[in-house]
C-alpha cells in the first residue's frame, strides 16, 4: 500500500501528535484537506533527507493512501502553499489516480524487464556466433 511505498522512499511517519512546528503545520493541513473532502485523513509521510519541494499520494485506495512530501515542502513553502499542494494530493486521491499511477509503474517495470533480459539473450547469442568463428 502507500505507507510502503513512502517508506521505501525513506519516508518516515508524521505523528499526529507531533510538537514539531513544521510538521504541526503539515498535519493541521492534512486534517483540514481531510474535513473539506469528506475523506478519510491519509497516513502522513515527511522525507527528511530531500530538501527539494515535492509532495506524492501514493496507495491502493482510499483506507491505505497517505500523502508524502520532502524536507524542502515544509522549510521553503509558506502555510498557503503548502495547502495548494496538500490539495493537489487529495484531488490524486480523490479521482483514483494512485491505483493508475501504481499499475503504469507495473508495466513500465515489465517493459523495463523484458527489455534487459531481451539484452542478455542478445548479448549471450553474440558471444556464441563469435565462439564458433
Amino acid at each position: 500500500g502507500g505507507a510502503h511505498v513512502a517508506e521505501s522512499l525513506g519516508g518516515r511517519l508524521v505523528s499526529t501528535a507531533t510538537r514539531a512546528p513544521q510538521e504541526r503545520m503539515l498535519i493541521n493541513v492534512v486534517e483540514e484537506m481531510s474535513i473539506a473532502s469528506g475523506c478519510p485523513m491519509p497516513g502522513v509521510y515527511l522525507l527528511e533527507g530531500e530538501s527539494s519541494i515535492n509532495a506524492f499520494a501514493a496507495g491502493l485506495q482510499l483506507d491505505d493512501a497517505v500523502i508524502a512530501v520532502t524536507r524542502g515542502c515544509l522549510e521553503q513553502l509558506s502555510r498557503d502553499e503548502l495547502q495548494g499542494v496538500i490539495a493537489h494530493e487529495y484531488s490524486h486521491i480523490i479521482h483514483g489516480d494512485m491505483r493508475l499511477n501504481l499499475k503504469l509503474i507495473g508495466v513500465i517495470a515489465g517493459i523495463t524487464t523484458l527489455a534487459y533480459v531481451g539484452e542478455i539473450l542478445f548479448r549471450c547469442a553474440g558471444r556464441g556466433s563469435k565462439d564458433d568463428a
